[in-house]
């Protein structure tokens, strides 16, 4: 059927055979897969990563022959060379960018701990006159540096590097800086990693560092393609090897490895490292790579050996003991101890807080037991107080009886003593007046002997003295009776002008000898008092004050005033002063800055509890070496009532 419509269309049988051709033609295009020959005819990219120690170009230039030979010895692929810096060389391998990689042996070990990277092949260096499968790094000053000869010269200096994961460009050197005990992060002025062996190379010879470090064979290199001269540079720590002539400064690790990436397939890894193993001196890639060839994988245990004395990449944590290691060999019996320390630290917690609550009951026991001895001591003064006040009463009530019969005495003599005058003036004028002699003489010669006139003049001036005499001891009764005040329980408005004059005459037999007395009195209202719990606090002021004076004269002065709702009493002197932490204690209960028997430290504690309860305040000023000022504020009795 379908013939014979391909007879219809075509019309004739020269048609027909060009049709059934064509039909041919169809069907096989259909049995043998398209993409089969697509892929015959388009080869599959390979990818290659090349450490680019001198820059892209270079390794371009370098490493593009080894790629053409791999095309022309594995057909069916396209190797590509892609050069990678050292700081991008890493992410790529963990993306899985390129499929082979040449690095140096440091990145490489770092690759193969990282993603499994595996070695096929082991570059054959070209060093002078013989190969060399084993490279290292030179360190490396100008010629005029005649300060640097050393490896310890550098301490100090500013060093150059490629990068801190270039082998032969920073990691050799690293290892033999280690060696002599420098650390060059902390030991030299300045570490700087310029990124290619040739910057560091131009960066010493422009003088942009004192000195650095390249892989060997770069200054062979760099001097044979004239960008420098060999002369001008001077190697640190210069080593020497029979198998190996290039300048280095360190010791010497195998060469850079050819490695395959984990996902690379095997028989095409396998195909490559027959293709370089069978690579000749003479061939192109050799000669433009400057190397004599490949051969088998070499050992890296002293690559390893450095990265375990640096503790730097997979060995960072070399020698330690991790958490994991732990966790893995000794988790039951951890946490066996971690249950008992949980146990102890409960019952460690209960401890405390028992011992807690001790503490607060034993600091309780301690302040009322202060408290107790504090309220015990103030009673025992009250009650000595209140003793001396009913003694002083009592005395003056004594002394008042006979002082008043001595002073009516002293009254009545003084008008005897009058009339005895005034009798002998009459008599004294009778006689002038009598002309009997033998009177007269009798009598003047008696008056002479006995001394009548004088007796006369001094009995008068003597009778002054003692009323005098007896009005002051009146006047020291009636103050003592005034500051003791016992007949007076309750409080009352007194004038504290008046209290105070009483205090000062109390306490005069403290004053006057050590210090001048000034009173400012002011124009004060009256306050509504205890009036002898206030004398008392007077009384300490002023004795206080005249004991700060020691045994040097100074002033003491006494003043009131009127501030407000407040009367202020302030008792000034120019003593010895006070320090600041003796102000912050000054009111403390038995604390006293005066030798032992001579202060109980209970009088201005006492002082500054009467002065609370009234209402008001104690506080005190002092300069130390110049004197103190205690300051009394009390309420008025407008502001009480208020």
């Amino acid at each position: 059927m379908y013939l014979k419509s391909l007879r219809m269309v075509c019309g004739s049988q020269r048609s027909l055979k060009w049709a059934v051709a064509a039909v041919a033609v169809c069907c096989l295009l259909l049995i043998c897969p398209v993409s089969g020959l697509v892929a015959e005819s388009v080869p599959q990219e390979v990818r290659i990563a090349v450490l680019a120690l001198r820059g892209n170009a270079n390794t371009l230039k370098t490493w593009q022959a080894t790629a053409d030979y791999l095309n022309a010895r594995i057909p069916g692929y396209r190797f590509r060379i892609i050069p990678y810096d050292f700081k991008t060389i890493g992410p790529a391998a963990q993306r899985g960018d390129y499929d082979f990689v040449i690095a140096n042996s440091s990145i490489y070990i770092e690759l193969e701990a990282l993603y499994g990277v595996t070695r096929i092949a082991t570059l054959q260096g070209l060093s002078p006159g013989r190969t060399a499968t084993l490279f290292g790094g030179v360190i490396f000053c100008r010629t005029d540096r005649n300060d640097i000869t050393t490896v310890s010269d550098l301490r100090g200096k500013t060093f150059g590097a490629v990068e801190q994961n270039s082998f032969g460009g920073w990691r050799m050197a690293w290892r033999e800086f280690h060696a002599a005990r420098i650390d060059p992060f902390r030991d030299f002025r300045q570490l700087e990693f310029i990124g290619t062996h040739d910057g560091v190379v131009q960066a010493v010879q422009e003088r942009k560092i004192d000195a650095g470090t390249a892989r060997s064979g770069i200054l062979e290199n760099m001097a044979k393609e004239g960008t420098i001269n060999l002369a001008d540079f001077k190697i640190i720590h210069q080593q020497h090897h029979d198998q190996f002539n290039l300048l280095h400064s360190t010791r010497l690790y195998p060469e850079w490895p050819f490695a395959r990436l984990r996902q690379t397939n095997d028989n095409l890894a396998q195909k490559v490292s027959i293709a370089l193993l069978s690579m000749q001196p003479e061939d192109k890639a050799a000669q433009t790579a400057g190397i004599h060839g490949w051969t088998t994988p070499h050992d890296y245990t002293d690559v390893h050996e450095l990265f375990k004395e640096l503790k730097i990449g997979p060995y960072r944590d070399y020698g330690m003991i991790t958490l994991a290691m732990v966790l893995r060999q000794y988790l039951y019996p951890i946490i066996a101890g971690l249950v008992f320390v949980l146990l102890l630290v409960l019952f460690a917690v209960f401890m405390l807080r028992l011992n807690d609550r001790l503490n607060r009951t034993t600091r309780e026991l301690e302040k009322a037991l202060t408290e107790l001895g504090e309220a015990q001591s103030q009673i025992y003064q009250k009650e000595k107080m209140a003793s001396i006040g009913q003694l002083a009463a009592g005395v003056a009530h004594e002394i008042n009886n006979p002082m008043g019969f001595i002073t009516s005495n002293l009254g009545a003599l003084d008008k005897y003593v009058g009339r005895l005058t005034e009798y002998i003036s009459a008599v004294d004028q009778a006689l002038q007046q009598c002309d009997d002699a033998t009177v007269d003489i009798p009598v003047q010669e008696a008056r002479k002997r006995l001394k009548i006139d004088r007796i006369l003049d001094d009995a008068h001036q003597l009778i002054a003295e003692s009323q005098d005499g007896a009005e002051r001891v009146r006047r020291i009764v009636q103050d003592l009776k005034s500051f003791s005040r016992v007949d007076q329980a309750e409080t009352a408005l007194v004038d504290l002008n008046e209290s105070l004059e009483t205090t000062i005459n109390m306490a005069w037999n403290e004053l006057k000898y050590v210090a001048e007395l000034q009173r400012d009195f002011g124009d004060i209202p009256e306050v509504r008092c205890f009036p002898q719990q206030l004398n008392q606090v007077f009384l300490n002021l002023l004795v206080n004050a005249a004991h700060a004076l020691g045994e040097t004269r100074g002033v003491i002065t006494v003043k009131t005033e009127q501030e407000g709702a407040w009367v202020l009493v302030s008792v000034s002197d120019t003593g010895c002063g006070m320090s600041e932490e003796v102000q912050r204690r000054i009111f403390e209960p038995f604390f006293t800055t005066k030798e032992v028997g001579k202060g109980t430290g209970l009088g201005l504690s006492i002082s500054y509890d009467i002065i609370k309860k009234h209402g008001g305040t104690l506080e005190v000023a002092s300069d130390l070496g110049r004197g103190s000022t205690f300051m009394v504020r009390l309420p008025t009795e407008r502001s009480a009532d208020e």
